[in-house]
């Protein structure tokens, strides 16, 4: 199984490249194209509030997370950040608003932390990363971070609130997406060259309690846990998210998303909203991801869209 993410090595790192004008080797940074020169930068980020929702998209080959409005679906950006970014790809936000941005492409790669309404970071996130794919933070403020490294090899590295230490490292795993839920059990999509599957670790473990979607499952690239507890999982090979039952953890849905499926999230205006990796197109799918695909897409000056993120962020389950 190959990796669909733009820093990983392999033919399908090639053919993404090409077709956006970037050369690269191995698990080096990905060189961007250069953006559309119709959108100015000058945006901020706005500060979400009751009937302001936003959709956060990481454009890995610009070097930039724009942000767009949950509605009108199709509008152009109303910020962009570009300070401490670099081939950004996982997003999160947290129940402050605080946006966290894995820079897989930036020397060295990191996790930048933004406060509401800033686009200059208050707290960069460096030891023990290597290839930071996404990022998750926990009701008490750790932050989740997967490394994926290429070859089947990895790690997820946690981070107390406000260190830039790690209290834990776990090796010897190939993990994509991540997410917690309510309850602050952690939630990794893991898939070597014969299973794929989402592993659960409880809190202070390092090692899963359970694991889930073997039997459906080819390549989870992003998960995402909604407000009853569902878990969302976007499968590239088949274009799909998957949703699965909270605590039984069997398949209660799949959606086909037409452009693939790479990276899903919720906003609290009720869509799901799934990002495409390199066919720089975010989808919306009617509410909770049971309608639907309702054609609405965001193009504007997007390169890419390899991570994403609700602001505000839809609180998990259970």
């Amino acid at each position: 199984m190959a990796s669909h993410r733009p820093l990983f090595a392999g033919s399908v790192l090639i053919a993404l490249l090409a077709a956006a004008g970037c050369s690269g080797a191995g698990t080096s940074a990905v060189t961007p194209a250069a953006p559309q020169a119709s959108f100015t930068r000058s945006h901020g980020r706005p500060i979400a509030a009751v009937g302001k929702n936003y959709v956060y998209v990481a454009d890995t080959y610009s070097n930039t997370v724009f942000i767009f409005p949950a509605r009108p679906a199709g509008a152009s950006p109303v910020g962009s950040i570009t300070s401490g970014v670099g081939g950004p790809q996982g997003l999160a936000i947290d129940k402050a608003g605080n946006l966290y941005v894995a820079s897989s492409a930036h020397v060295p790669p990191q996790v930048t932390i933004y406060p509401p309404g800033s686009t200059t970071p208050s707290l960069t996130l460096t030891q023990d990363l290597t290839v930071p794919d996404a990022v998750a933070v926990d009701s008490k403020g750790n932050v989740w971070v997967s490394n994926e490294e290429g070859s089947y090899q990895g790690s997820l590295v946690e981070f107390p609130p406000g260190s830039t230490t790690p209290s834990t490292v776990i090796n010897g795993l190939n993990p994509l997406g991540i997410a917690v839920d309510s309850r602050d059990y952690l939630y990794v999509e893991n898939y070597n060259t014969t299973a794929a599957m989402v592993s659960i670790y409880p809190p202070g473990s390092t090692k899963p309690s359970k694991s889930f979607g073997q039997k459906d499952l080819i390549e989870p690239t992003g998960i995402t846990i909604g407000p009853t507890g569902d878990v969302y999982v976007s499968d590239y090979y088949f274009n799909d998210v998957f949703i699965f039952k909270t605590k039984s953890y069997r398949l209660r849905k799949k959606v086909f998303v037409q452009e693939g499926s790479l990276i899903p999230t919720l906003s609290k205006s009720d869509g799901l909203y799934v990002g495409t990796g390199s066919q720089a197109v975010v989808s919306e799918i009617a509410r909770d991801g049971f309608g639907k695909e309702t054609n609405q897409w965001y193009f504007g000056p997007l390169l890419s869209s390899f991570g994403l993120a609700a602001d505000p962020a839809v609180a998990p389950g259970p």
